[in-house]
């Protein structure tokens, strides 16, 4: 692949920093509220990074689908990943100097941690059960950022030690929909706090006998800027999603509307097509948005959050985009809205709560939490 030159890189990464300030060196807007697949149980984190949240209420909670919140089950908690059976749970922890992922088995409001599949100095960014919860792929990064974010995989039941898949990635790969290839930006950059050219990839990590085997050939999908909070989703019928900036040369301004992130999708059941998923005049209203996305469990919709607490929903069959939520006034938004099964969602309204909402009837899940939670939390 041919890059671009150094000055054009140069103009790319000052055409992103406003947003890029934002997302990295606010580091606030993140997944924080994990439901489990069959939706009766919620793992609720108030994580390090909330600078307003007092010691003694960070960690990892439970709550039911009634708003019963659990005491803490663990007082560190990076981020979580549910498996299919919503009875075991990947728990990432951070406590320094050394951060740890392990497999936790849920019973009632009850936590056992497994042993620890892997452990460093870097903290888990996120995590990726394959279908038939045999492997998991995890991102994790340094703290400085000079290290990048690294992609690895490992098996669930601790056979093998986690094999390092890419040193130049993005935080939020995917599984394919067979549970043995990954998808993912291989970059060129190895820093956290700018944009980087590259590619999105697939590579086999699982070979024929269900051992974790890295195909030495990648098949390159897309040229692309990326950033290391891009996201991709395989869907079950072979496309794939991901967000990333679109270009157009030339240009001559360096300003941030040059780059305005796009959500995709590359279909990959025929040849292999790029289509753009929203229309322009979506685009121009959900300029934010981009950031974080989360594709429904029936894969007919799409979440989407914004920095300033906006919620949208878009509708993939239609194109359709509902408005749900937009805050009065101007705040940072810090947790992202997600999914607890087809048709029905949970955000965060800072006036009254962690809202469900299911065919446009919402529900204040936290009425029971308290103040002290909720300000940690959002």
């Amino acid at each position: 692949m041919k890059l671009l030159p150094d000055s054009i890189l140069y103009r790319v990464r000052r055409a992103v920093v406003i947003g890029l300030i934002t997302l990295v060196a606010c580091s606030c807007y993140e997944k924080r509220i994990h439901w489990s697949p069959d939706g009766q149980r919620a793992a609720i984190i108030l994580s390090k990074n909330l600078f307003e949240a007092d010691d003694h209420i960070q960690g990892l909670y439970f709550s039911d689908s009634e708003g019963r919140l659990s005491r803490k089950l663990l007082p560190k908690p990076s981020t979580v990943a549910w498996f299919a059976d919503s009875q075991r749970l990947a728990v990432a922890t951070w406590d320094n100097p050394n951060g740890g992922l392990s497999i936790a088995r849920v019973e009632d409001e009850r936590l056992t941690l497994g042993p620890t599949l892997w452990s460093d100095s870097s903290e888990v960014i996120d995590i990726r059960i394959a279908p038939g919860d045999a492997h998991l792929a995890f991102t994790v990064g340094s703290v400085d950022d000079s290290r990048g974010v690294s992609l690895l995989v490992a098996p669930c039941d601790g056979s093998a030690p986690p094999t390092v898949v890419s040193h130049h990635a993005a935080v939020s790969p995917d599984w394919s929909p067979d549970g043995r290839s990954l998808v993912y930006f291989e970059g060129t950059s190895n820093r956290r706090d700018e944009p980087s050219l590259g590619k999105l990839v697939r590579r086999g990590v699982v070979n024929e006998h269900g051992q974790v085997e890295l195909a030495e050939d990648l098949v390159h999908l897309a040229e692309v800027v990326f950033f290391s909070f891009s996201q991709i989703r395989c869907l079950s019928d072979g496309r794939i999603l991901f967000n990333t900036a679109e270009l157009s040369f030339p240009f001559a301004s360096v300003d941030d509307e040059v780059l305005p992130v796009q959500l995709f999708a590359i279909e990959t059941a025929r040849q292999p097509t790029l289509i753009r998923i929203m229309t322009r005049e979506a685009e121009a209203k959900l300029r934010q948005a981009f950031w974080f996305y989360e594709v429904s469990p029936d894969e007919r919709q799409v979440l989407f959050g914004t920095f300033d607490g906006d919620v949208y929903l878009l509708t993939l069959a239609t194109g359709e985009m509902q408005e749900i939520y937009t805050p009065e006034d101007n705040r940072t938004g810090s947790v992202a809205p997600v999914w607890r099964r087809a048709g029905e969602f949970t955000y965060v309204k800072p006036e009254s709560g962690v809202i469900q909402w299911h065919d446009g009837r919402e529900t204040v899940l936290s009425k029971d939490w308290g103040r002290e939670f909720i300000a940690g939390l959002d």
